[in-house]
């Protein structure tokens, strides 16, 4: 109980609430997408991102929250949508070419960042939802994804099934700041770059399976609960 309360009341759990309301709106999202012209869609979204770009990524608009509200994520689930159902030319291209426009982008990024905090002492919203090149290479992301075939896919299901459960629990406030913020601050102290890398990946993988191996106790504890009250 205590933990929905945060979800509902903490900023750090924006996601969740951006989401909700995304799920609240989908229907009439789909109705757009379904019934519109090709056209008109492209005009729609064409318009968005240019004024998502201009309102948010260049003046900074508070409402847009950087890329972190309900907003963006109308854009986003408007363009999957148009891809899906129009199929346009660029979803199209070989996962090669997906990947490599999705590393590129990423390191034209990552470059322009480091510069900026060497020159201005700043650079980090260059990582900004909002960010055209950020929106560019996590569609090409998604769409190397798409083209790809797991033969083990039940276990991927499985383990994405409980993938909230990660993210729950990193912002947790009740180990977020006694636990991950010192342990990240004492990574910095190393001297070795590939130890820092080393230490970042195992932190990572290790906070996400223990986030994934919690909500699938939970829902063992909750399952185990039906089947003792009968309840189907």
């Amino acid at each position: 109980m205590h933990l929905l309360i945060d979800i509902f009341t903490l900023n750090q759990y924006w996601f969740v609430k951006a989401y909700i309301i995304l799920f609240i709106l989908s229907p009439a999202l789909n109705l757009f997408a379904e019934q519109s012209s090709k056209s008109l869609f492209q005009i729609v979204l064409i318009a968005f991102f240019i004024m998502q770009t201009v309102f948010s990524y260049i003046s900074n608009s508070s409402w847009f929250e950087d890329g972190f509200s309900p907003i963006p994520f109308i854009g986003l689930y408007l363009l999957s949508r148009y891809i899906r159902i129009h199929q346009p030319a660029f979803s199209s291209f070989k996962k090669t070419i997906d990947l490599s426009i999705y590393i590129g982008s990423s390191f034209i990024i990552t470059v322009l960042s480091i510069y900026l905090f060497k020159w201005l002492g700043t650079g980090g919203r260059l990582f900004n939802y909002t960010n055209p090149l950020v929106i560019v290479s996590s569609v090409f992301f998604f769409l190397f994804f798409t083209k790809i075939h797991i033969k083990n896919d039940a276990a991927v299901n499985w383990v994405a099934a409980s993938s909230l459960g990660a993210y729950l629990l990193h912002l947790n406030p009740m180990v977020f700041d006694p636990y991950f913020v010192p342990m990240l601050a004492s990574f910095s102290r190393v001297s070795s770059n590939v130890l820092l890398l080393l230490l970042v990946f195992v932190f990572l993988i290790t906070v996400f399976l223990a986030g994934v191996m919690i909500d699938k106790f939970r829902l063992f504890l909750w399952n185990h609960l039906l089947k003792v009250f009968h309840i189907e």
